[in-house]
């Protein structure tokens, strides 16, 4: 974990190994405070805002007697990478030790995973017909825009209720035993009239298929 401690007058009096293999700044590099906030945010509106909260961060901390509660900023590196870097820490006076949380990695895979959930409901929305999709517990996972179009609920509402929902009378009992046998036997079809918010019913043809992802069937 990154650390490094700061004295009342802005000198960067310590800074441990992990500090200087993250962020490439030796103590010639950035000795004061000052150096740190002219070589790690560049930019000079985006320093501004960061000495701005970091201020406030820590003024708090040090009225309250409690540690600085982390803030979330964009660190330029010595070699020019940027990496988002959670900063929180400690006062002692008028001194205080900072702590850096590495968040760059984690915050890649999460845009990768938006993208990839972008891409993957654009997909799901161009199919033709009704999609949806559902785990062993009846609970929706994904549908497209012509399933919430067709059974007139919006998908917070889609997304607390059951397949079965969407049917009445003895077909409800139908679809139970093959959404069971999709289950079973791997792939089910049926038709069956789908059951709308406002009471319509609409002649399908149901074909449904199971997933299996981690172990896990859909």
């Amino acid at each position: 974990l990154p650390i490094c401690h700061v004295d009342q007058n802005g000198v960067i009096t310590f800074r441990n190994e992990r500090f200087i293999e993250i962020f490439g700044y030796t103590q010639e590099d950035v000795p004061t405070l000052a150096e740190w906030w002219r070589s790690a945010y560049p930019d000079t509106d985006y320093r501004r805002w960061v000495m701005e909260t970091w201020d406030v961060a820590v003024r708090r901390a040090a009225d309250k007697g409690t540690d600085i509660e982390p803030v979330e900023y964009r660190v330029a590196c010595k070699n020019g990478e940027q990496r988002i870097v959670e900063i929180s820490g400690i006062t002692m006076g008028e001194d205080f030790f900072a702590t850096f949380i590495d968040l760059t990695d984690r915050k890649r895979a999460e845009a990768d995973l938006l993208k990839e959930r972008d891409f993957s409901d654009t997909v799901i929305d161009s199919l033709p017909g009704i999609f949806y999709m559902y785990n062993e517990q009846r609970r929706f996972l994904r549908w497209n825009r012509n399933f919430e179009s067709l059974s007139g609920y919006s998908g917070g509402e889609i997304a607390r209720m059951s397949p079965l929902n969407f049917f009445a009378g003895p077909e409800k009992n139908l679809l139970d035993e093959k959404i069971k046998e999709v289950f079973r036997n791997g792939a089910a079809e049926v038709e069956a009239d789908f059951l709308s918010k406002d009471g319509t019913r609409t002649p399908c043809f149901f074909s449904g298929l199971t997933l299996k992802i981690n172990d896990e069937l859909y």
